[in-house]
């Protein structure tokens, strides 16, 4: 297996974690990084200078070379990010690597492993899967999605603009500014995705939810700091 840190801005891609000794049958595990994060980034631990979705120690020995761990990279730039056409890109992209490595022989369930705003991603994926013939392949072999942190609001407007402006202000590089109707736009995409997406479209595919149980310190630019909740979810 294989630790990769790839450049922020590179071209959207999948990697694939292989060993010698793989099972052929190996069920796929897909993982999605939230915005500021890259593939190697996300996954990555700085206390033990490991990645779980490179390091066999990390995983269970029930699992051990009878699971694919694929890592998903795109441009998760901020401020490149808040339009409303986003999220849906990089699910487009997701679905056309996927496509490209199922025919590669990758087998199939998909467990789909999510990170905050990365869970929108997956979402949308999921949906277009749905309504576009050329992805159903994909939509059929999705077996389960863990979302981590992933904002599910879609009734209240208020408090998910709140959220997507909170991670913008955490996770944006330093420097760069991210004007408030482009957040907008976004947290109205966000909530789209939110409102079409009303749970599993079968039995088949099994939904969990993890979020954070502390406050997170947020500093803006030329306000007070304060303590919140990232994440917003439907109670």
């Amino acid at each position: 297996m294989f630790h990769v840190s790839a450049p922020l801005l590179q071209p959207p891609s999948l990697f694939i974690a292989e060993s010698e000794d793989h099972d052929t049958n190996a069920r796929s595990i897909v993982c999605v990084h939230g915005l500021g994060g890259t593939a190697g980034s996300t996954w990555y631990s700085e206390q033990s200078g490991k990645s779980w979705t490179s390091d066999a120690d990390f995983l269970d020995d029930a699992l051990k070379d009878k699971v694919r761990i694929m890592t998903y990279n795109y441009n998760a730039d901020v401020a490149a990010n808040m339009t409303g056409a986003s999220i849906a890109l990089h699910a487009t992209d997701l679905l056309g690597l996927l496509l490209a490595v199922m025919g590669r022989g990758v087998s199939w369930p998909l467990v789909f492993v999510a990170h905050g705003f990365g869970g929108q991603i997956v979402k949308k994926a999921l949906l277009l899967a749905q309504h576009v013939a050329a992805y159903r392949s994909v939509g059929h072999s999705m077996a389960a999605i863990l979302f981590l942190g992933t904002p599910h609001q879609a009734d209240d407007a208020g408090a998910l603009l709140a959220a997507v402006r909170v991670s913008a202000t955490l996770m944006a590089r330093r420097g760069s500014r991210v004007a408030d109707e482009d957040v907008r736009e976004f947290a109205e995409a966000v909530r789209e995705t939110n409102a079409e997406f009303q749970g599993p479209p079968s039995a088949r595919l099994k939904l969990c939810s993890f979020w954070e149980g502390k406050t997170t310190l947020v500093s803006p630019k030329g306000e007070e700091p304060y303590e919140t909740m990232v994440s917003v979810f439907d109670s």
